[in-house]
């Protein structure tokens, strides 16, 4: 595997959550149900009076109740699980402000804290990931917030941020609100350092009086129709295709969090997995539902479209290494000689403008669906997320009518397809 093509895999697969103890953050990103935020101020920072970076970035939000808190895409309860510093710079300032900055002895950037948290329970959105990485969307919070504590966290998808995730995944607190500590008793503790008469409703409420809140309000939010599904579907995958699981390869082991290896084989010698592990799988094209490139001739003529019979390899989160196995996105691993509806991204420059190798490259996104096919070609849902969850238990026939006729109604267009 190239090490550009290996590197884009783990860069979309890797999920984080993130937000900066000095209260750097950076824009929102996905702003989530329409008219529930209320209204946000984004100001443009360099440097306080103590010469302190702030972040080149920060949306302020007032949060008012918890609706605009539940407005967050991912909303997670789990366990702080490690911990991580890594030095951000300020690319808003200028090589000159930088050289001055640094002839004044101020710094450049800031020193931004990432914790792993191990999720227990998703209360709203979609993560294929056991594990995430947090911290306080505000100046500083009551108390320190430390590896152990058990948390509820209101997270906003930051992904693509030019700072803080630009080849990555990741999340930050939506606000101070939104972060709270579940003590032993399963009372809460409210990380904001200032109250607010939102954190004031729930201290030292059991958690289980925010979870209800949360799960009714998420209950009443509307849910996507099969058509956004199907656009989604079409929009975010490079192929969807009906494939063959032929053979087990290579087996790839992230230490994200760069812990020493004295730590890892500890972890892995008590049957735990201590990083991210990624497994290549080869299988065989049985039927191309989308491809969408060759669909678009007049965008990409020298695309090479795979054909039924065609081997690709397909990189998918999760596997065994070191005897310890850890499952990462819905379902079972793949298995054996199982055929399965699959979404890929992630394409290979193999097959543009040179033949195709046999060696295309591609990873799975169950966000938009993972579909087993049975024997009487009646499919299987291992997640309800994306097509999913209105194919379940339908026919293979009814989910390729589907595709077919939805690609034929809504075709691309130019600025909907990036070059692969």
């Amino acid at each position: 595997m190239s090490k550009q093509t290996f590197g884009g895999i783990v860069a979309f697969t890797l999920v984080t959550v993130f937000v900066a103890l000095t209260g750097c953050a950076s824009s929102f990103g996905r702003s989530g149900s329409e008219g529930t935020i209320g209204s946000a101020a984004s100001t443009r920072l360099t440097s306080d009076e103590t010469g302190n970076n702030r972040g080149p970035l920060i949306d302020r939000i007032e949060i008012t109740g918890l609706q605009q808190l539940v407005s967050s895409d991912l909303i997670i309860e789990g366990t702080i699980t490690g911990e991580n510093t890594r030095f951000v710079p300020d690319i808003t300032a200028t090589e000159a402000e930088l050289d001055e900055r640094r002839a004044q002895g101020l710094p450049i950037g800031v020193d931004v804290a990432e914790y792993e948290v191990t999720i227990d329970q998703v209360l709203k959105g979609r993560v294929d990931s056991s594990t995430v990485i947090v911290i306080p969307a505000g100046a500083g919070t009551a108390a320190p917030i430390q590896v152990g504590d058990r948390v509820i966290l209101f997270l906003v998808d930051i992904s693509g941020d030019p700072v803080y995730a630009p080849d990555q995944t990741k999340y930050r607190v939506i606000a101070p609100e939104g972060q709270f500590r579940v003590e032993e008793d399963n009372t809460l503790f409210v990380y904001a350092p200032a109250p607010s008469p939102l954190t004031e409703s729930y201290r030292g409420k059991d958690k289980s009086v925010l979870e209800k809140d949360i799960l009714d309000l998420v209950a009443k939010l509307p849910q996507p129709t099969k058509e956004e599904v199907l656009q989604n579907a079409r929009n975010g995958a490079d192929l969807v295709i009906e494939g063959t699981i032929q053979g087990v390869g290579e087996v790839h082991f992230i230490n994200a969090m760069e812990k020493p290896q004295e730590w890892i084989d500890q972890m892995l010698a008590e049957g735990k997995m201590p990083g991210l592990v990624l497994t290549d799988y080869t299988i065989t094209v049985d039927k191309v539902l989308s491809d969408k490139y060759a669909g678009n001739p007049r965008f990409f003529p020298n695309w090479k479209p795979l054909e039924p019979g065609q081997t690709i390899i397909v990189t998918r989160q999760g596997g065994t290494y070191k005897g310890v196995t850890k499952l990462e996105e819905p379902g079972p691993l793949f298995e054996i000689g199982s055929r399965e509806v699959l979404f890929l991204v992630g394409t290979s420059l193999t097959n543009y403008d040179v033949p195709n190798d046999g060696q295309s490259r591609y990873s799975t996104d169950s966000r938009l669906g993972r579909l087993l096919i049975g024997s009487d070609n009646r499919l299987t849902a291992f997640t309800t997320k994306g097509l999913g969850g209105f194919y379940g238990g339908q026919s293979l026939d009814q989910l390729e009518q589907a595709i077919a006729e939805f690609l034929a109604q809504h075709p691309l267009t130019r600025e909907e397809v990036p070059a692969p």
